[in-house]
């Protein structure tokens, strides 16, 4: 584990990317921006409503019947997850923003009181417990637990998730977890402000410096790029989406 922590640090100070180049896209009006997919298309939150936005065509989910939408997760656009932490509920919508199931936490035991819901491989979820620390891999056809963490989140971190992996920020450092449950990783990294994963990759943004983790060399790349006053970001095909005070700022990212 010193190996890993000394080289991750080593990393930092050695590998930058070359100057990045913005482009600023059309304005866009969002409480949220939730991200872009494969396809370019844009996903975002106004007045609790979820919208998908292409070029010819807008299409909207609104659950009033549940309160504020919590968070969005649009890592498989074919299985979009929408929690809503008031209601303690997950709902999981096609690529039409159909509904395709509900699953209310309340009614189901063990009783579950989450903090975050992302989405996981092979129709299941990560599901979010800091008031316990445990991290449930959670089948939702079959609706149950797969797979459970011992009680060692921190209800003071960041989280994130792709398919395969949960991860977690802490003051100065961050946590891999599988679907087991078990921690893979843990490097040392101050400052996380947010942080968002794709399959290969766990991208941080700290202090108006966005770095890129590579989760099978551990090599850490310091983007040649600075914004302040981020409100959200993501990255879709490698390519980084910023959005703040109303614009949509895109970054191609070169990492030669």
């Amino acid at each position: 584990m010193k190996l890993i922590l000394f080289f991750f640090v080593l990393s930092i100070n050695l590998l930058h990317a070359q100057k990045q180049e913005s482009t600023l896209l059309s304005p866009l009006k969002a409480d949220k921006f939730v991200g872009v997919d494969a396809f370019d298309r844009y996903y975002f939150i106004k007045d609790q409503v979820f919208y998908k936005k292409s070029p010819n065509d807008l299409k909207q989910y609104i659950n009033l019947n549940l309160g504020d939408l919590s968070h969005v997760d649009i890592s498989n656009p074919l299985r979009i997850s929408l929690f809503y932490q008031d209601f303690n509920t997950v709902v999981i919508l096609d690529n039409q923003l159909n509904p395709i199931t509900q699953i209310n936490f309340n009614n189901l035991s063990p009783l579950r009181i989450l903090n975050a819901a992302y989405t996981a491989q092979n129709n299941s979820l990560w599901l979010v417990n800091t008031e316990q620390g445990i991290l449930d891999f959670f089948n939702y056809p079959q609706q149950k637990t797969l797979h459970q963490s011992p009680p060692i989140l921190s209800n003071q971190a960041l989280y994130t998730a792709n398919l395969t992996h949960f991860f977690e920020a802490q003051e100065d450092k961050i946590r891999v977890l599988n679907v087991y449950g078990n921690i893979t990783q843990e490097f040392y990294f101050k400052g996380t402000e947010q942080l968002m994963a794709t399959a290969n990759y766990l991208y941080t943004y700290a202090k108006g410096n966005f770095y890129r983790l590579n989760l099978k060399t551990k090599e850490v790349l310091e983007l040649d790029l600075y914004e302040n006053d981020v409100k959200d970001f993501y990255v879709s095909k490698e390519n980084l989406y910023i959005y703040k005070q109303n614009k949509l700022i895109y970054y191609q990212i070169n990492t030669d």
